[in-house]
């Protein structure tokens, strides 16, 4: 496998969206056990938290420790990818946990950040469907054709926000010391190559749904074994098998933030033309 070095800003015609994703997968699995096992093993306080508390109650808890320990893995995943492009560190276990504890706060707080902004595209779509949603029963046609339209417009500024919120993590990762400058700065870098992160976006999207059918069929097998034993469902043994299905979760995840990470090294503006991208 070649040697990772820093990338540095590209002619734009020239920036491929197979490269970023291959190279991705190849740190990725080179580096599975730095990167990727940090994020498995801090899901699985919270799958063991759902699994002795039953319900919603259970539920909760989990995603409440998700939402506590996933900044750690994230932002530690994305430490490690810059300082491997920039210094050649090379990730491992302890780096990513180190790296990720010590950004902990500032993943907690570009993750607020980003959900203010989410919570925002949820009311804007909200006003594009709901008008549709209401008239489909008193008119038929009229209300669908709105319907129709609110949801196509919806699914545009949904990718046209991911595609320049995607870098806000990455940018904060690289030391900004303020989640909304953070924030700004990501955007700024992604609507000025807004082709660029878009292609990137949408091959992430059509990864995730192949990692969602890989998901689907591991699911399948368990229920199947579970179904062919005497095993009971809510059992620990059950949990235990319910682990594996974690690892093709946890790997898109961080090769998702591996992706946009790498992306953002590749678009930042050279350090001496802080306001402006490098002449084609």
């Amino acid at each position: 496998m070649r040697e990772f070095t820093e990338p540095t800003p590209v002619d734009l015609q020239s920036f491929s969206a197979g490269r970023i994703l291959k190279e991705s997968w190849e740190i990725c699995t080179k580096y599975f056990g730095a990167l990727v096992m940090p994020m498995v093993l801090l899901m699985i306080p919270g799958m063991i938290i759902a699994a002795a508390i039953d319900g919603k109650p259970g539920e909760a808890i989990n995603n409440f420790i998700g939402g506590i320990l996933m900044p750690i893995a994230s932002m530690g995943a994305c430490r490690s990818v810059i300082m491997l492009k920039r210094s050649g560190d090379n990730p491992t276990l302890s780096t990513t946990f180190n790296q990720g504890f010590k950004h902990w706060w500032a993943g907690i707080r570009i993750g607020i950040v980003s959900g203010l902004y989410i919570i925002g595209l949820a009311m804007g779509i909200l006003i594009l469907v709901l008008p549709g949603a209401l008239l489909v029963d008193g008119n038929a046609i009229a209300g669908w054709a709105l319907l129709t339209l609110g949801i196509g417009t919806s699914i545009w500024l949904t990718v046209w926000f991911a595609a320049r919120a995607c870098l806000a993590t990455p940018c904060m990762a690289d030391g900004s010391s303020s989640s909304f400058r953070a924030f700004d700065a990501g955007w700024k870098i992604a609507k000025n190559n807004a082709k660029q992160t878009t292609k990137v976006l949408l091959s992430i999207v059509g990864i995730t749904i192949l990692t969602f059918i890989v998901s689907v069929v591991m699911l399948a097998v368990l229920i199947a074994i579970v179904s062919a034993t005497d095993l009971d469902p809510e059992g620990p043994l059950v949990t235990i098998l319910v682990l594996p299905l974690l690892v093709p979760y946890a790997t898109w995840l961080i090769y998702t933030y591996v992706a946009f990470s790498l992306t953002y090294l590749t678009l930042k503006p050279a350090p001496t033309e802080e306001n402006q991208l490098p002449a084609n």
